[in-house]
């Protein structure tokens, strides 16, 4: 860090995407674009087993992910993280971009959680 503008690019790219997905409330295409985001984000680290890792739990965790995306507010806020991981990426902030990160993830978390909770019941 900080990421080189070139690599940068393609992320900077798939946001913008991102950004017309949610504008037009497409959930779905916001999806698609979302797991296209966090690919690209992850490339960045050059570790394919780290990749590979990471892909594997996202494939995992899809169907949780996907019902976070249903909701206007979470995709505007998901929105908002990518463009705040982005300019961590930029300015070389890699204390910021773990905690990015980590908020980022509490969404999804907390539906899985409240679905085992409402499953057990």
């Amino acid at each position: 860090m900080p990421v080189l503008p070139a690599r940068l690019q393609a992320l900077i790219e798939i946001q913008r995407r991102h950004d017309a997905a949610v504008a037009s409330e497409d959930a779905r295409a916001v999806f698609r674009i979302n797991q296209a985001f966090h690919h690209e984000l992850f490339a960045l680290t050059d570790n394919a087993v780290l990749q590979q890792a990471i892909g594997e739990y996202a494939r995992r965790t899809h169907p949780i992910r996907f019902g976070t995306l249903a909701a206007a507010a979470y995709r505007e806020r998901a929105r908002q993280e990518h463009w705040a991981m982005i300019e961590a990426l930029r300015e070389g902030r890699r204390d910021d971009l773990v905690a990015l990160c980590r908020r980022h993830l509490l969404p999804s978390r907390d539906a899985y959680l409240a679905a085992e909770k409402a499953r057990g019941q």
